[in-house]
């Protein structure tokens, strides 16, 4: 039996000698990674063009990425995850251990988070004892609130 392989030509005519060339395109095949990237994008409200402004790199580079055409580096692939808020591990596999991180939209907090996480330890503590002081205020005077309504 014949296998059939469906690709996408494209031709040009080169002006000065006449002579045709032709060449295959990459079928678009949308994966897992195509479909994250994207979604990430969306939800932060990116553009394309804004996101590879954010990463250093060409917009067109998103779009192949975003099309299932192209993977990016290792390098590329740590600056988007750092860009869209998530680790390369999520962006890649979607690992669910990473579902929370992925769903932050405030740029800023998710920057402020990262900023904390380059902390020495002991740092790290402190400022965790802050949040928790400060969620369990948050928690006490709403609960007061609802007492008091």
């Amino acid at each position: 039996m014949a296998r059939i392989q469906h690709q996408t030509m494209i031709s040009a005519q080169h002006t000065s000698t006449g002579r045709r060339t032709s060449m295959a395109i990459k079928p678009r095949k949308e994966t897992d990674f195509a479909k994250r990237l994207r979604q990430l994008r969306d939800q932060r409200g990116l553009s394309q063009t804004e996101l590879g402004s954010l990463v250093n790199i060409h917009y067109t580079h998103i779009g192949r990425y975003e099309a299932g055409r192209s993977i990016p580096t290792a390098e590329t692939l740590r600056s988007l995850a750092n860009a869209l808020g998530v680790t390369a591990d999520y962006i890649m596999d979607g690992t669910t251990t990473e579902m929370a991180t992925a769903r932050l939209t405030d740029r800023e907090l998710i920057q402020r988070f990262q900023d904390v996480e380059r902390l020495p330890e002991e740092d790290k503590a402190v400022v965790k004892k802050l949040l928790d002081a400060f969620l369990a205020m948050h928690q006490l005077k709403g609960y007061a609130n609802r007492q008091a309504g």
